[in-house]
């Protein structure tokens, strides 16, 4: 005998529930790890007044420097790659085709350089 659709819904809300009811009790232990921490950092602040001083008075981080350039072979266009087919002549596309390799790449790099 088949199970009514409804049973089908019930059991998914149910699973969804009991994953709700999981990250709440993470983001309550999370929540208490974090009040422990700033409790901490209160405490040390007031044990150092000059500590207080210091911590308002961050400097900001330099700038990141820039990223290099992205060293390797650039992806070669659609265009690129008939144009290079385009300037062979047919006999040497007929015998590329028979040997069943051909790197565009180098042919196309070779030109740009």
């Amino acid at each position: 005998m088949k199970k009514p659709r409804a049973n089908k819904y019930l059991t998914l809300l149910e699973n969804d529930l009991a994953l709700e009811r999981k990250r709440a009790e993470r983001l309550e232990k999370d929540l208490e790890f974090f009040q422990g921490k700033c409790e901490r950092l209160e405490l040390a602040l007031a044990k150092n007044p000059q500590g207080l001083l210091q911590y308002g008075q961050t400097t900001p981080l330099p700038p990141a420097p820039p990223a290099p350039p992205q060293q390797g072979p650039r992806r070669m266009s659609r265009a690129d790659i008939l144009s290079a087919w385009n300037e062979k002549s047919e006999a040497e596309q007929n015998e590329i085709l028979e040997r069943g390799e051909w790197d565009p790449t180098k042919e196309v790099n070779n030109a740009r350089q």
